[in-house]
């Protein structure tokens, strides 16, 4: 009988412990957005040979050795995935032009009802004696990160010998997570379903920025990020991490499958930091330390395929000057002088000569001679 009740109890402990110890989901503490159509938000980072999975947001803070430690943190934010205002919509369909024939059977409205963003293709497929609708869109993502030494712990006067290696990242792998689950707002409405066509660079990555006061700083000569030209796509993975994903169950519309490789309750991708941190200038000879932090924004397109009445949508202004700041921070700490490589340059013989004059003059003596002897002295 006790050993049945110790049973129990380590049942309902266990039970206990690992639901209060696994990592939150999005779901358990709110949502990013309530909008119909791919919701994102940052999933994790995977960076020396180690994953860490915080509870999942919109934002994102990265230091794992601690504030005022070692190496820097990295923050990110991002804009949800939106329709931009200056996409296909009738507040802007020229009169001339007819409305693409089909879509509007897609969405079951009348074009004079529709508020929202007009589909930019529209397919169909006749299968039996009906016919099935699928619209595409194309969406806007932006994100951007900064990287800050949130203390003197960060600024390598410590490494002495290795200062522009330990500030920097290296192939730090930032992870999203973009849920295409299907949204619904009342009971027995029929549901749309979504799923991401592609994700591209629409621009450049942005790595030349500008502080709080306006004023603007080129990029790091080594910063290295991925991806980094206009027109590069990346993965879109259906698990996170890019690991093998289990079978996904088949969702249907109006009795006809859908592809379970493609509409998915979630998908995930990824960007790469590659060298990523603060850059230090040392101001001689007993100047302020000044630091920068490296800067990185994307700007993604994002091809959205969407299957039934797609009606509330996130259209939003284009942020063409979405981006963060470059955090410049300036130390007037002697040490950071005193151990900057230049000093060491020239700090280094000058202690090593006074050691010798005072502790070790018949070495002193000796080096002198050799130097004679090398150099053209006496014989």
């Amino acid at each position: 009988m006790q050993l049945a009740i110790v049973g129990v109890l380590f049942i309902v402990l266990s039970s206990f412990f690992s639901s209060g110890l696994r990592s939150l989901s999005i779901g358990d503490v709110g949502y990013s957005t309530a909008f119909q159509g791919p919701k994102i938000w940052f999933y994790g980072q995977e960076w020396n040979r180690k994953r860490y999975t915080p509870t999942a947001t919109t934002l994102m803070s990265f230091n794992p050795d601690g504030a005022d430690n070692g190496l820097p943190a990295v923050y990110g934010e991002m804009t949800s995935i939106f329709h931009p205002d200056n996409s296909l919509s009738f507040a802007n369909w020229p009169s001339w032009n007819p409305v693409p024939p089909g879509w509007t059977q897609n969405l079951g409205l009348r074009a004079n009802d529709w508020n929202g963003q007009i589909p930019e293709q529209n397919y169909s497929w006749i299968i039996g004696d009906k016919t099935y609708y699928m619209a595409q869109y194309r969406m806007k993502w932006y994100v951007s990160f900064n990287s800050w030494a949130t203390g003197e712990g960060e600024i390598p006067y410590a490494y002495v010998f290795n200062a522009y290696e330990t500030n920097t990242y290296k192939n730090l792998k930032v992870w999203f997570k973009i849920d295409t689950s299907p949204t619904w707002y009342f009971e027995g409405a029929e549901k749309s379903y979504f799923a991401i066509g592609s994700i591209r660079l629409s621009e450049v990555v942005r790595t030349q920025s500008s502080d709080v006061n306006k004023q603007t700083y080129p990029a790091r000569t080594s910063i290295l990020i991925q991806p980094q030209s206009q027109s590069s796509q990346i993965m879109i993975y259906k698990a996170a991490w890019g690991e093998r994903a289990p079978e996904a169950t088949s969702q249907t519309f109006q009795g006809k499958k859908l592809n379970p490789d493609y509409f998915r309750n979630s998908t995930y991708t990824m960007v790469e930091l590659s060298d990523f941190g603060i850059d230090i200038t040392y101001t001689q000879p007993i100047g302020p330390t000044t630091t920068k932090g490296d800067v990185a924004t994307f700007a993604f397109e994002v091809i959205v395929y969407a299957i039934g009445e797609y009606k509330v949508q996130d259209v939003q202004r284009d942020p063409s000057e979405f981006g963060k700041f470059t955090p410049v921070t300036t130390s007037s700490n002697i040490l950071n002088w005193l151990f900057s490589p230049a000093t060491l340059a020239w700090i280094v013989p000058i202690v090593i000569f006074i050691l010798l004059l005072f502790f070790a003059p018949w070495v002193l003596v000796a080096l002198i001679n050799m130097f004679r002897s090398v150099f053209g002295g006496k014989k």
